[in-house]
């Protein structure tokens, strides 16, 4: 009866002894079993009011967290609090920082083995303020016959603000590069302002702008033997010259693209005028008919001589 106390459901019981040394195991593991992870940690650096941090910083840390296996899976490295330098009570100049386990908040259980890099230069500098001028950075000709007759940055003057070191150097700033090129009407354009120090900051608010004015080339010219048209006169009359010079003045490639020929003069009788008394009598103001639009006559206009025929 004994022996079938022991052989009476024998592949349960063995099973239940099976699974109780393996719980023992786990039990046994999950207490004294470490492990190991690596992760990035990130850091976090504030410089003290009125300074700025002017070397480059990485911004994570790389560390390795040992511990119980059970706690290092349950580990949410997501939620890592960042490792943070206190800078409040620094002053300017350069400074290394050694970092430790005690800088990185874990779970109880968890430790820091490694910190990778195990140390941070800082670079501190005084933040300051400056007001400096603004210049255009143009490129470029405007079409031809037109000039550039002036341009108009604004604001005129804007205030940065800056590492001393940097802001000291700085006597102006320049506008983006604008090519005109061809251009040949005014235009006001946006604009960003270019600086080389990554530290530097615009404290002007923007919009920054520049205004082109943009005219046509003026220029005179004179032509000599502009012909004269005298159907007014009577038909025993006659010109002394068939032609006068005319002085203008307007836009260059108008003036360019016009010739004598374009161009007359007409009599202007006066209401006394006596043909029979030419000895008195005997000149005439001339007139220019169909002035091209834009174009002014320099100077008084000349008179022509008039006489019979013979």
């Amino acid at each position: 009866m004994i022996r079938n106390l022991f052989l009476d459901n024998l592949g349960i019981k063995i099973l239940s002894i099976l699974l109780s040394i393996g719980l023992f195991l786990y039990a046994r593991l999950e207490v004294k079993t470490d492990s190991s992870i690596g992760t990035n940690v990130k850091l976090v650096v504030n410089p003290p009011p009125g300074f700025l941090i002017t070397n480059n910083l990485i911004d994570k840390i790389n560390v390795t967290i040992n511990g119980p296996w059970t706690a290092i899976k349950r580990l949410d490295l997501q939620d890592l609090p960042p490792l943070k330098i206190d800078l409040s009570n620094q002053e300017a100049g350069k400074s290394v920082y050694y970092l430790n386990r005690e800088m990185i908040t874990l779970p109880p259980g968890l430790i820091v083995t490694t910190i990778n890099p195990a140390q941070v230069k800082i670079f501190l500098e005084k933040k300051v303020e400056k007001t400096v001028p603004v210049v255009a950075n143009i490129k470029g000709k405007v079409a031809n016959g037109y000039n550039l007759v002036k341009y108009e940055v604004s604001p005129k003057k804007i205030k940065i603000s800056g590492p001393a070191g940097d802001i000291r150097n700085i006597e102006f700033l320049m506008t983006e590069h604008l090519d005109i090129t061809d251009l040949f009407k005014s235009f006001s354009q946006k604009v960003k302002i270019t600086f080389s120090s990554a530290h530097i900051q615009l404290i002007t608010p923007e919009p920054y702008k520049i205004a082109f004015t943009i005219q046509e080339e003026l220029a005179q010219k004179t032509f000599l033997d502009v012909p004269i048209n005298h159907s007014e006169l009577l038909h025993n009359l006659e010109l002394v010259n068939q032609k006068a010079p005319l002085k203008v003045k307007g836009p260059k490639l108008l003036l360019d693209s016009i010739d004598s020929q374009q161009l007359s003069y007409s009599i202007k009788l006066p209401s006394n005028f006596d043909p029979n008394n030419l000895q008195e009598n005997n000149k005439l103001k001339l007139e220019v008919t169909d002035m091209p639009k834009g174009v002014t006559i320099i100077g008084d206009l000349p008179w022509v001589e008039v006489r019979k025929k013979e």
